[in-house]
């Protein structure tokens, strides 16, 4: 264990809270500037880009030959978020839960956990399953997106904005999204950072790849 990795550490935890704070607030704009509810977005957008530090994690794991990495990051990402992340979050404030997504979008993140484990029972996940999982993402973002943008038309009278603000209202959208790539980049570059020094300290330690990718990587990609 060296004072380079745990300052890897340190930074990593520094740009994932910047890269997340830009991020989220670029994300939660560009909704409202595109008439998308804040949820909506969070259940699609910010989700997808909370969720990239988790996916060149296992890019890179895959290619560099440590599959452990990759599933210990995925599933152990997977129960950090409902027991660290939310846990957190319902202990500083109380969480509003709409009937919405009670009813739907609950029994989705359900369903794709039962997936996971059938189509892992027999020890493998091939290309047929990872396509099978993709199908299922693109198909619920594109009815969540749609789904959104008719439930802020349908609550709202006059949901076009005046034609001498389009121009303005452009550029407002290319802020938005500027601030959202930027915050989406500083959060990778910190994830980065962070695998790499929560690594070294658990290799510095004696833990097996798959317990690192469950437990130092699966916390740093969480945060």
């Amino acid at each position: 264990m060296t004072g380079g990795s745990v300052a890897y550490i340190l930074f990593g935890l520094i740009s994932l809270i910047a890269g997340g704070e830009l991020l989220v607030r670029g994300a939660v704009d560009l909704a409202r500037r595109l008439k998308i509810s804040p949820m909506v977005i969070g259940l699609t957008v910010v989700a997808f880009g909370t969720s990239s530090p988790e996916l060149a994690v296992s890019i890179r794991s895959i290619s560099t030959d440590h599959p452990g990495i990759s599933v210990g990051n995925i599933l152990g990402s997977n129960i950090y978020n409902v027991l660290l992340v939310l846990g957190v979050a319902a202990s500083l404030t109380p969480l509003r839960i709409s009937n919405q997504l009670i009813r739907f979008d609950v029994p989705v993140m359900i369903a794709a956990s039962l997936a996971t484990l059938l189509l892992s029972w027999d020890g493998v996940l091939n290309r047929f399953d990872g396509l099978l999982f993709l199908i299922f993402l693109g198909s619920y973002s594109i009815w969540k997106l749609k789904q959104g943008r008719r439930d802020h038309f349908a609550d709202t009278k006059d949901p076009l904005p005046p034609p001498s603000s389009t121009l303005s209202s452009k550029w407002m959208i290319v802020g938005s999204l500027a601030r959202l790539l930027l915050g989406l980049g500083i959060l990778l570059l910190g994830s980065k950072w962070l695998v790499s020094g929560g690594v070294s300290v658990a290799k510095a330690l004696g833990v097996g790849e798959l317990i690192i990718g469950l437990t130092v990587i699966a916390i740093g990609t969480s945060l």
